[in-house]
């Protein structure tokens, strides 16, 4: 019922792609039940479904939420097709029904890599706004630019070793618990 179409240069078979797809959030119909994403690269003019193995990591939760994903192209890869564009890797994001489960697209950006914050002095910060990361510390041989076009996702406080230690006492004290 809904498809993303992706067309990429300058990749070839048996590469990696890191994409951000950033969604807006809360644009899913909430009534529809979501159906799983089928990820698929175009070989030789007929979709090939990515399996397990090629799906590095995802962690869009089915396009619910802004996220990343890793791909690894299988072998039968091409970009010599006539179905779309020549001279692109193709890939495409689809669903079966209920394509109002999933969000709306923002921007789908290549090269992602997700970062986590590793500074105790941002504690009280849940969210980074856009732009707060400029540049990778220590910094990336072959990396010339660093850009954080969004917010951040997926936070949250770092959890201090009181706390740490009142949650661990209390799911051990839970009845059927092995202690």
């Amino acid at each position: 019922e809904g498809e993303l179409l992706i067309g990429l240069s300058r990749l070839e078979a048996r590469q990696d792609i890191s994409l951000l797809l950033q969604v807006r959030d809360g644009s899913a119909n909430p009534d529809a039940i979501p159906r799983p994403v089928r990820w698929s690269v175009l070989a030789s003019n007929h979709w090939r479904d990515l399996v397990d193995g090629e799906i590095l990591a995802e962690t869009t939760d089915g396009l619910l939420v802004s996220g990343h994903i890793h791909l690894s192209l299988p072998a039968e890869t091409t970009i010599h097709n006539t179905l779309l564009e020549p001279g692109l890797v193709w890939l495409r994001a689809s669903v079966d029904s209920q394509a109002d489960a999933v969000c709306r697209l923002l921007a789908v950006m290549p090269n992602a890599v997700p970062v986590i914050l590793d500074d105790p002095t941002h504690l009280s910060e849940t969210v980074l706004p856009a732009a707060s990361i400029k540049s990778a510390v220590p910094g990336i041989r072959g990396v010339q630019q660093v850009s954080q076009p969004f917010e951040s996702f997926s936070g949250a406080i770092m959890e201090s070793d009181r706390a740490f230690h009142n949650r661990a006492a209390e799911r051990l004290r839970h009845r059927g618990r092995a202690v």
